[in-house]
């Protein structure tokens, strides 16, 4: 028998890379269907976790209204960050709505870059 299968009732069961908030947010859709208002649910979640979380446990319509959550959040002065961030977690279905905000708004970048060299 494994030890794994031998699990005590009552015993924690660990799922890595998914944080307790977003397990949350993941069972309230499952059980009441309710789609989080927000992108980080409330729950203080990285950018774009909700749409890994979501994708993992293919919950394709949580998935789905995360990615437009996600897209919605996106302004100039957060989608670098938020570029890097989606490409370091290997989240490779947000890297192109943030690439495509990040070419949409290129002159603002311009701008904004020279508004800081400027000073």
């Amino acid at each position: 028998m494994h030890e794994e299968v031998s699990r005590a009732a009552g015993q924690d069961i660990v799922i890595n890379d998914v944080s307790a908030g977003a397990f949350r947010t993941l069972l309230q859709f499952l059980y009441a269907h309710t789609l989080p208002e927000e992108e980080d649910c409330r729950e203080g979640l990285a950018a774009g976790e909700m749409a890994r979380v979501s994708d993992w446990f293919q919950a394709s319509d949580l998935h789905a209204h995360c990615v437009e959550q996600f897209t919605e959040g996106l302004v100039v002065s957060n989608v670098v960050a938020r570029l890097v961030q989606v490409h370091d977690s290997g989240l490779a279905g947000l890297e192109e709505p943030a690439m495509e905000h990040f070419k949409a708004n290129a002159l603002a970048f311009q701008v904004s870059l020279n508004n800081v060299l400027m000073f």
